[in-house]
């Protein structure tokens, strides 16, 4: 009954908008951060549990019938983060491959700070997908202030003034992912670049992972006036 109701959907969305939409997001953060392996029901996937791991590879199936013109895009978080969760979706693009099921795409979320990664491991993301063949968005990008390097032990850094000083940090940072960027689009591998929000004002960091703790991650203020990363990634 699950398996009906997933193609359902998947048809569904497709009769409405296949004609509107380029690309479609048609499996989400499916890699386990426990073990690098597909997530199953006690890592909050209940489809593993009830469809099995042939659930990935039946949406795209699906997916590629319902939308025949879009680019089909596999989605997930800190792929350029965690080498073992960098690899753990190769392995399971290339297995894909090698079954047919028609991913074009990997979509690399990139909620990354302003320490880390280093701009290497994300090239180094983005050429590993492309030795598939596939093409690669960045789907959800912003650059946290916070490094907050114990999260794991629940120790988190306090608000920071967002000075001139770090905001011009932050401005580099932009400038030299985005050379990246530049470098990957030029060899046909990178499509697109996405942020997670429009103004620091509205961000999804504002209280996580720290409650009322205030972020500053994206290229317009709290007022939507650009700050230093928007005129440099503008050339001004």
């Amino acid at each position: 009954m699950l398996e009906e109701r997933l193609k359902n959907y998947i048809f569904t969305v497709g009769e409405r908008y296949r004609d509107a939409i380029c690309s479609v997001d048609v499996v989400n953060e499916c890699i386990s951060d426990k073990n690098f392996v597909l997530r199953d029901g006690d890592d909050r996937s209940q489809w593993f549990d009830i469809l099995g791991p042939d659930y990935v590879d039946k949406a795209f199936f699906w997916a590629k019938e319902a939308f025949p013109k879009s680019s089909l895009v596999i989605n997930d978080y800190n792929l350029e983060m965690v080498p073992g969760k960098r690899e753990g979706m190769y392995k399971l693009l290339k297995g894909m491959l090698e079954r047919g099921v028609p991913v074009d795409t990997v979509g690399l979320q990139m909620h990354i700070n302003i320490e880390y990664p280093p701009v290497s491991e994300i090239e180094k993301t983005i050429e590993l997908y492309g030795s598939l063949g596939l093409k690669v968005i960045v789907t959800e990008m912003e650059i946290s202030m916070y490094a907050d390097r114990e999260q794991d032990k629940g120790i988190f850094e306090e608000r920071k003034e967002y000075t001139p000083e770090l905001l011009e940090k932050q401005a580099d940072r932009y400038a030299e992912i985005f050379e990246c960027f530049k470098k990957e689009a030029r060899a046909g591998i990178l499509k697109d670049v996405v942020l997670w929000g429009i103004t620091d004002r509205m961000s999804w960091k504002n209280g996580f992972p720290v409650p009322g703790r205030t972020d500053a991650p994206l290229l317009f203020d709290g007022e939507g006036k650009p700050k230093p990363a928007f005129d440099k990634l503008c050339g001004k």
